[in-house]
């Protein structure tokens, strides 16, 4: 191009358009154009086919527009990379190419981009960084919300960090958490219950799992609490509904038997109920357990039953006399 006889040519051959420099190389071609007196070129195309009515005159003006023309977008494809030069080598005419580029370039989107790019590529210290960089920029142009914006960061980020597609499907979940969450309290269960999905080895174990962080956000009470966690376990492993009922009962007994002796003719009171097929036979039961534990020896103990036994016997004598 320096052959050529404007020697300002030489400016476009050291600043070839590469898509990072478009403001600049389109200054540079400006200056050339207008040396050549060529700029009306890139304004708008000739004509196609020439009008049937024109003046010898107008045909002049005509033919040296195009000729004009031809120069001109030389001169623009010429300042050009090889690969801007594959890309409009078919675009005839220079205003239609510049229209092109003043679409993809020129725009103040376009341009905010492009600067950022090289501003990117200044200064980021590794692959990682610039491309990250670059997707925080598309974002800002084409998130509707803040927190659409917050949410593509957080995955752009998360891509780049996380080991494994768990650690990335927690983080993801943590971050759509964080933007939907009404309260501390919902987004502790909602954090708890992506945890628990990842590490549960059963339905089961997620069921317990999910029923505590349930528990610990609503029992008022450590007492509350314990009951909740056992009655979750029971129905889990509770065969029968006779077994889930003794098994309800020791939790509550053990919460409020003041000692021993309360918690086990508690157990025991409980035990009767399930098997004892009489009120007789439950009775003679709830006197034996009472005996068992206040009766200061083997004599005073059968003593005892004895008379409970008696009480039964006589009960019903007094009943048949009443009869006949």
């Amino acid at each position: 191009m320096v052959s050529m006889k404007n020697q300002l040519a030489a400016i476009l051959d050291s600043n070839r358009f590469t898509c990072l420099n478009y403001q600049d190389w389109l200054r540079n071609l400006n200056l050339v154009l207008a040396s050549e007196k060529l700029l009306y070129t890139i304004e708008k195309c000739p004509p196609e086919e020439t009008p049937a009515n024109i003046s010898p005159d107008e045909l002049i003006t005509l033919n040296q527009w195009r000729d004009d023309e031809v120069k001109a977008r030389c001169y623009l494809m010429a300042s050009m990379s090889n690969e801007m030069q594959r890309r409009f080598e078919k675009t005839k005419y220079a205003s239609a190419i510049l229209f092109h580029l003043k679409e993809l370039y020129c725009s103040a989107d376009a341009l905010f981009i492009s600067r950022c790019t090289v501003h990117q590529q200044m200064h980021c210290s590794s692959a990682d960084a610039l491309f990250i960089s670059r997707c925080t920029v598309h974002q800002q142009m084409h998130c509707s919300s803040a927190d659409a914006l917050f949410i593509s960061r957080c995955t752009v980020h998360q891509q780049m960090h996380c080991s494994s597609a768990d650690a990335l499907f927690i983080s993801r979940c943590t971050v759509h958490q964080q933007m939907h969450c009404s309260s501390a309290d919902a987004l502790f269960i909602s954090r708890c219950t992506v945890h628990q999905q990842m590490h549960c080895s059963s339905a089961d174990a997620l069921f317990i799992s999910r029923c505590t962080v349930h528990q610990q956000m609503h029992c008022s009470s450590a007492d509350a609490l314990f009951i909740s966690r056992c009655t979750v376990h029971q129905q889990m492993h509770c065969s029968s509904a006779d077994a889930l009922f003794i098994s309800r009962c020791t939790v509550h007994q053990q919460m409020h038997c003041s000692s021993a002796d309360a918690l086990f003719i508690s157990r025991c009171t409980v035990h009767q109920q399930m098997h004892c097929s009489s009120a007789d036979a439950l009775f003679i039961s709830r006197c034996t357990v009472h005996q068992q534990m206040h009766c200061s020896s083997a004599d005073a103990l059968f003593i005892s039953r004895c008379t409970v036994h008696q009480q039964m016997r006589l009960s019903l004598l007094i009943s048949a006399v009443v009869f006949l």
